[in-house]
């Protein structure tokens, strides 16, 4: 059986903490490469990520893509530092009264900064083991995506071989004619009179040139 390393393969689950998707690219590769974009959530097990498809592959470029989308039950509620806040828009006061000049402050840029959004410390262990169970079906998809490609490439390979041997057959059935095609030409051109087996006696001698 012919295995392409070319395939894709696309798996999506959802529940409580949300809704997880696996996409997998593969294309030809000497070795085995894998690339991988995780969500911030579950960077952490990229390495676990990792040792899946190298155990359910030997060869190809694959990229693996996994998105989260979180259910609202799973986001909880947003969690400030206040004391952080207050530090960092005094902070702001200050370094904007040194400039000489007001600074407008943006407050999704006040969030975007490290710590002032507190970790909840939620548990992450039911979304990693969906994320494995999601991969594991995944990885098996573009296996099957790999065979049909690979089923595809033989059946163009036998199309092209039976091609080939239609054309040769064909030759082969006109190579008798074309020979006498060749010999009656040469007769007239040499003007030889005499049978087949002479004709070819005579063709055969080092000079043969000579002879007419």
């Amino acid at each position: 059986m012919i295995r392409s390393m070319t395939g894709f393969a696309r798996r999506e689950q959802s529940g409580p903490w949300g809704t997880l998707t696996w996409e997998l690219r593969a294309v030809n590769h000497r070795y085995l490469e894998v690339g991988c974009r995780l969500p911030e959530e579950l960077r952490s097990a990229e390495g676990e990520f990792r040792q899946a498809i190298s155990t359910a592959l030997r060869r190809g470029r694959v990229d693996c893509t996994l998105n989260y989308r979180p259910s609202t039950a799973a986001q909880g509620p947003v969690e400030i530092d206040q004391a952080l806040v207050t530090q960092l828009l005094a902070r702001a006061r200050e370094i904007a009264a040194l400039a000489g000049q007001a600074v407008a402050i943006n407050p999704l840029d006040v969030l975007r900064w490290p710590g002032v959004v507190q970790d909840q410390g939620s548990d992450l262990s039911p979304l990693l083991a969906a994320a494995q169970s999601s991969l594991g079906e995944a990885l098996k998809l573009l296996a099957e995506s790999r065979a049909r490609e690979g089923d595809r490439i033989r059946d163009l390979l036998l199309s092209d071989r039976a091609s080939h041997q239609a054309v040769k057959r064909k030759a082969s059935l006109d190579v008798p004619g074309r020979l006498l095609k060749i010999s009656s030409g040469l007769r007239i051109h040499v003007g030889f009179e005499g049978d087949e087996a002479e004709l070819r006696r005579r063709l055969r001698e080092p000079n043969a040139q000579r002879l007419w």
